[in-house]
């Protein structure tokens, strides 16, 4: 989950949200959480650290040493062939702004995860909220008000880094990019489905969406993405079904 399981980051929101994670999703081996603008909505809930508080269950790293104390980044090794790294792009803003920023030290920490050996020979999955390109579907006075602060100098550790596919929330519309590598080789991508909550839309782009994600063994058998499948919901059949389906070169 890319963030926003609150809207105003109130302790009521998140014990009903994590009641809600615990009865669906169990632990952290089936969810994982990071934190959306609206979860650090108050300078207050980010100097108490209370999504963090509330959300441990679902952001324990695998590798605790590489944070030097801090939440962020974790990494979660799902297995032999994925690692999941959760980054916080989140900063409380004024009202009507939901600007974010990762930050020096945050971004030092993760080209530190990039490196490390049980990282690097995994197909690696960077979650965070914010969006690292503008959207399809804005204005430029939207996007100001919106974007990521140093969404370019996250982008730079990306390109430098090993990874394969980042995906985030925040625009509540479906976007998908291939990037190129500064050094060639595979492109990375850069991937978000929409909100799954969101209302019914006559444009697919905003309707509630997510995708799946199908990682398979390359021709030389290290795991590559394959196939990205986006499931759109249907209010008339009250399901979800396939809207589109990208099918990458290997």
């Amino acid at each position: 989950m890319t963030g926003d399981l609150s809207n105003l980051a109130f302790e009521s929101e998140f014990a009903a949200a994590r009641a809600l994670l615990s009865a669906h999703a169990g632990d952290g081996e089936r969810l994982s959480v990071i934190p959306g603008n609206h979860d650090y909505y108050t300078w207050n809930s980010v100097r108490t650290q209370r999504f963090e508080a509330w959300f441990n269950p679902w952001m324990r790293s695998d590798l605790p040493e590489l944070s030097h104390g801090a939440p962020y980044p974790w990494v979660k090794l799902l297995n032999d062939r994925v690692a999941l790294v959760g980054v916080n792009s989140c900063i409380p803003s004024p009202p009507l702004f939901a600007v974010g920023r990762v930050g020096a030290e945050q971004r030092t920490r993760l080209q530190a995860a990039l490196a490390h050996p049980e990282v690097r020979r995994r197909f690696v999955i960077v979650a965070l909220h914010h969006h690292l390109l503008p959207p399809l579907h804005t204005s430029p006075r939207k996007e100001a008000m919106r974007h990521l602060t140093d969404a370019d100098a996250v982008m730079e550790v990306l390109r430098q880094g090993h990874v394969h596919l980042v995906i985030h929330g925040h625009n509540h519309q479906w976007g998908f990019s291939s990037l190129t590598r500064p050094s060639g080789g595979l492109p990375f991508y850069v991937a978000e489905a929409g909100s799954t909550s969101a209302e019914a839309h006559t444009n697919p782009h905003f309707g509630p969406k997510f995708n799946l994600y199908d990682i398979t063994p390359g021709p030389d058998g290290a795991p590559t993405l394959a196939r990205v499948l986006t499931r759109l919901y249907d209010p008339a059949s009250n399901t979800f079904s396939t809207w589109r389906e990208h099918t990458l070169a290997s």
